[in-house]
């Protein structure tokens, strides 16, 4: 989305130097190179959960993107090389991402980001105010994409487009016909409340269903469990509440869950790709009493070989190279975390590649 990666910028708050291809000045880009930020998500304690939460070694995933690209004479483009400047961030920490923004743009001077995933909090800060193309795998508002814009370029689409494709995901399935009672349990903050509110009540709303919401509750810690997890489950509970959205992570729905099983308790649950909910490795804490059946829609690849799909060629693709340069060879059933990373990270510099030669 947008065209932020064609033609000169002018940063707020960084300096600009070399040149572009048409001979013009720009951040991160010389006669002989470009620098292209890396985003590397430190996952911290949560890694030591095992397969299904470890990414591996990302710096060692995208460098043997690089190497291949060298190999096979991809590279160098108009004469230029192309140079990884590496930055990790904390997932769970917003500061931790913004001041990986602020040193791509004010220490690094690169041309363009591309991130691996969860980097939430600091895409504003690397597309909108230091103006840097950004290629990024997560689910963002429209109004994040729109504001970040022409310099973002989100993969997947819009959690407000997501969310109003589930609201006729589920009424194409006979579910907001067969359940009279909906639960939303959501965060307060800009990746949950506006879309929820907005796109997902206002779509429920437009078809005849928004009356049925029963129990709403909110939370402020949506990605790594809160307080409100149980809470959540109680009130759906008392409020008979027979089909549950939880737009929150994969640990807050561990944790209703399971408060919903102390208190036999079972609603239907309708699954969504925020927060890579749809994929093996959120869903493997689950219950399974609890979530054995559960309907999603979703726009990602990740589950098709558990269901028993050939793998996809570029994703083979991708893991061969990796294993050629040193790397393990993943598979995605022993190591889900480290097989979708390494695809995440093959997605956004494939995209970066193909924008890269077309200037």
């Amino acid at each position: 989305r947008g065209h932020g990666l064609q033609g000169r910028r002018q940063r707020g708050g960084s300096g600009g130097g070399g040149s572009t291809a048409n001979g013009s000045k720009g951040p991160g880009v010389s006669a002989t190179k470009i620098r292209i930020g890396v985003g590397l998500p430190d996952l911290g304690a949560v890694a030591a959960l095992g397969p299904n939460y470890d990414d591996g070694d990302v710096k060692a995933q995208m460098d043997a993107v690089l190497k291949m690209w060298h190999e096979k004479k991809l590279v160098p483009i108009n004469g230029r090389d192309i140079e990884f400047v590496y930055r990790s961030y904390d997932i769970t920490q917003p500061d931790a991402q913004t001041a990986a923004c602020v040193g791509w743009a004010t220490d690094d001077d690169v041309f363009a980001v591309i991130t691996v995933n969860n980097f939430w909090s600091a895409a504003e800060c690397v597309a909108n105010r230091y103006k840097i193309p950004l290629i990024v795998n997560d689910i963002y508002m429209q109004q994040t994409i729109n504001s970040a814009g022409p310099y973002m370029f989100s993969i997947p689409y819009s959690l407000d487009q997501a969310l109003r494709n589930q609201a006729h995901f589920m009424a194409d399935r006979g579910l907001l016909t067969n359940k009279t009672r909906i639960g939303l349990y959501y965060g307060n903050g800009t990746g949950g409340k506006p879309a929820v509110e907005g796109a997902f009540q206002q779509e429920l709303d437009k078809m005849g269903f928004g009356k049925q919401v029963v129990a709403k509750v909110t939370t402020d810690n949506y990605s790594t469990g809160g307080a409100e997890d149980p809470v959540a489950a109680q009130q759906f509970a008392a409020k008979n509440v027979d089909l549950a959205i939880l737009l929150v992570s994969a640990i807050n729905q561990s944790n209703f869950q399971n408060t919903a099983t102390t208190l036999n308790y079972k609603p239907t649950y309708v699954a969504s790709d925020f927060l890579f909910t749809t994929n093996d490795t959120a869903a493997s804490s689950f219950s399974a009493s609890q979530y054995d059946g559960s309907l999603a829609p979703t726009s990602y690849r990740f589950g098709e070989e558990s269901a028993g799909y050939p793998t996809e060629p570029l994703a083979a693709a991708c893991a061969a190279n990796y294993a050629a340069h040193g790397g393990p060879t993943v598979t995605y059933r022993a190591r889900p975390a480290e097989w979708m990373a390494l695809q995440q990270g093959c997605g956004v510099a494939r995209l970066l590649l193909a924008a890269l030669q077309t200037m």
